[in-house]
Order: C-alpha cells, then sequence, then structure tokens
C-alpha cells in the first residue's frame, strides 16, 4: 500500500480517508493508492486515484463496494470521498 499526499488534506479527514482505503485495499488487494489530495472545491472532501489491474467485473465491483463505504463516510462525518479508478487492464473502443 502506497500513501502519497499531495493537496494538504483537512487533519480532521486525513485519518477517515486513510481508513477507508485501507478497507478497501484489503478486499482488493491487488489496488494501489497512486495519490490522494484535497477536493479542489471542498477541502475537507478527499478525492484519491486509484490504480487498478483487474477485470471490467471486477472493477463494478470494486466501485460498488467504495461507493458504500464513502456514503456512510458521508453520513456519519459530513464529507465525501471519491475514488478515481484508473484500469490499465481495459482498452476502450
Amino acid at each position: 500500500m502506497i500513501l502519497q499526499f499531495s493537496t494538504a488534506i483537512h487533519p480532521s479527514s486525513k485519518p477517515i480517508a486513510e481508513d477507508f482505503f485501507a478497507k478497501v485495499h484489503t478486499e482488493y488487494p491487488e489496488i494501489s493508492l497512486l495519490r490522494m489530495y484535497a477536493s479542489p472545491e471542498y477541502d475537507d472532501d478527499v478525492w484519491m486515484e486509484v490504480l487498478a489491474p483487474m477485470s471490467e467485473e471486477r472493477e463494478t465491483e470494486l466501485n460498488s463496494f467504495a461507493t458504500s463505504l464513502a456514503l456512510d463516510i458521508l453520513l456519519e462525518h459530513g464529507f465525501q470521498v471519491m475514488m478515481f479508478i484508473e484500469n490499465p487492464t481495459l482498452v476502450e473502443a
């Protein structure tokens, strides 16, 4: 697991975002964190870019799992965590 923080993340959001990635990484160990940074729109929100070399079906499952966890964070803590998935194994037509 690689953690790289680019733009300063709000101190109260950082540990929750790290826990979010750890949970996702536990379920999908093949993913790698490329970048984690504060949203340019709202500094409480956290954006992360993830490298996910996997099948399209598994990526869909990953996205669903991460979205569910992100919704829990939004409802419990009041800020968003967004995961942008880069999948080098898929080629767009």
